[in-house]
């Protein structure tokens, strides 16, 4: 027969207290962020092994791309030079002269009346030098000399009395060489019948200093005056 105990005091069960989330272990979290990190620095450590690019394979490839072509677009020296094969210049290079294709004549060179005959004033005889400075004039003859005389400004009634007219309208002085033995002929004079060449050149000389009084007939040949042939310019009466 059991005996109860009244004044023994029951046990009660300890309250629950409030449930705590459970976490993750703290070892698995470092352990994926290691192995994020080691893939990281992994991939960087491969990026800075690879060797880098060459310039000349660079340029190969860019030489192997066809160019664009772009219309009205000017051509530079370089592209020029490398469709042609051959390097440009540079720009402070002197270039090769190209030798003149023609020649200027030098100052005080005589000019040359072609091969003929030609009218002219005589202006200056260097007998020393054997040449002669003239004036080429214009003549004319008949009806023509008339015309021509009345379009410089002679009176009608005068002008037509003229058998020969000349006209200087160019003042240009040529200096010709002339040749050994010139023929110079005169107009008759009663001074000597068979003047020597000296005194017939002295005396062209002096009548070119009277001015336009005389033209002379000149022959050329070969560049020099072979003969001299003078003339009153106003008919005598």
């Amino acid at each position: 027969m059991r005996t109860s105990v009244l004044d023994e005091t029951p046990v009660r069960p300890p309250a629950p207290g409030p449930t705590r989330p459970r976490r993750r272990p703290l070892s698995l979290l470092s352990a994926g962020m290691l192995v994020l990190l080691a893939i990281g620095v992994g991939a960087s450590i491969a990026l800075a092994s690879q060797p880098a690019p060459s310039p000349a394979t660079t340029s190969l490839a860019r030489s192997s791309e066809p160019a664009p072509e772009q219309s009205g677009q000017a051509a530079t020296p370089a592209t020029e030079a490398a469709r042609s094969g051959t390097a440009p210049q540079p720009s402070g290079q002197a270039q090769p002269a190209t030798a003149p294709t023609t020649s200027t004549p030098t100052a005080g060179q005589a000019a040359v009346l072609p091969d003929g005959r030609h009218h002219a004033f005589v202006r200056k005889v260097n007998a020393r030098r054997s040449t002669i400075t003239v004036d080429l004039v214009q003549l004319f003859r008949g009806e023509a000399a008339v015309k021509a005389a009345i379009e410089d400004g002679k009176p009608s009634d005068e002008a037509q009395y003229l058998d020969h007219y000349v006209r200087n309208q160019n003042g240009r002085l040529r200096t010709l060489p002339m040749a050994r033995g010139v023929g110079v002929h005169l107009l008759a004079t009663c001074e000597e019948s068979s003047p020597t060449q000296a005194a017939l050149l002295a005396k062209l000389a002096e009548n070119a200093r009277l001015g336009d009084v005389y033209y002379y007939t000149l022959t050329v040949r070969g560049g020099a005056v072979r003969q001299i042939q003078e003339h009153l310019t106003t008919p005598a009466c």
